[in-house]
């Protein structure tokens, strides 16, 4: 079950479908559930593109059993990112923080130290943190400066950061992070990471 999924999500690196397959069916239908939930969804995800639709219950269910990799992917489409199987409409960001959060703190309460995965939800929910906060403090400004001595509203508040504050912020308070790339890895989006993820046990 384990190794075999671990074996096949390698081969979909690699965009080796074919040999991933065989393997798994084999993780489908044996060892834990988390794994065969997982080996589900991929099976789904890469029969065909009708049914890619189909492999969203079970990328959910392994989340839900506490699947890692599964949990930062449901964490990736609740943001908004590209998630093949995913149902369009999940764009959900205080969700996703949410999800985030709980991925990345699981490592600090257990050991103190974070797995590849878990830093990359802390990263990811840090992002979203960054960008919410940006998004208050430009409607702050906006409501600020409509009404009369408005121009000093805001900074007053507490809510200005002033000139030189935070240099080099685009519109989403990143630093060219683009939370809808998308990539070519199995993990739609996040680059690298969505792979190493995918390939965690």
């Amino acid at each position: 079950g384990s190794a075999a999924l671990r074996l096949a999500v390698e081969h979909l690196i690699k965009n080796e479908t074919e040999e991933a397959w065989p393997l798994l069916e084999v993780a489908a239908e044996s060892g834990r559930e988390s794994d065969a939930e997982m080996a589900r969804y991929y099976l789904h995800r890469f029969a065909s593109d009708e049914t890619s639709s189909e492999a969203w219950p079970h990328l959910l269910r392994a989340a839900e059993l506490g699947r890692p990799d599964a949990e930062l992917l449901v964490a990736h489409a609740m943001s908004g990112e590209a998630v093949p199987g995913a149902p369009g409409n999940l764009s959900d960001e205080a969700e996703a923080a949410r999800r985030y959060r709980q991925i990345a703190g699981a490592g600090a309460r257990s050991s103190g130290q974070l797995s590849e995965i878990q830093a990359f939800a802390a990263y990811n929910a840090a992002v979203l943190e960054l960008k919410n906060s940006t998004q208050a403090v430009t409607v702050a400004r906006s409501v600020g400066s409509s009404g009369p001595g408005a121009s000093d509203s805001a900074a007053g508040a507490g809510l200005d950061p002033g000139p030189g504050a935070a240099p080099g912020l685009d519109s989403r308070g990143t630093r060219g992070f683009d939370l809808a790339a998308e990539s070519s890895t199995p993990g739609g989006g996040f680059g690298e990471a969505a792979s190493q993820a995918e390939s965690a046990p």
